[in-house]
């Protein structure tokens, strides 16, 4: 079985970036540029279990928030 987790912002500015982080592991990021789609994803990280991922957002105007597997409305696990 193959886990992965991603992190994605919708609705984005540009400036904004998203992370996610899984134990260990290095993390992945993305952020919104100038003329984008105004969503930004993460590469997939790669997780054993869903409670190892958090996902963090910081927006342009640098408030950093982060969620982790107690607020899945947010970022998603997948497993496959």
């Amino acid at each position: 079985m193959c886990r992965g987790a991603q992190a994605r912002i919708a609705r984005a500015t540009p400036g904004d970036m998203v992370r996610i982080t899984a134990g260990g592991a290095a993390g992945r990021r993305g952020a919104v540029d100038a003329g984008a789609d105004m969503d930004a994803y993460t590469a997939m990280a790669a997780v054993k279990e869903a409670e190892d991922a958090r996902a963090c957002a910081t927006p342009a105007s640098g408030t950093k928030e982060c969620t982790d597997a107690a607020g899945w409305d947010t970022v998603g696990v997948s497993g496959a």
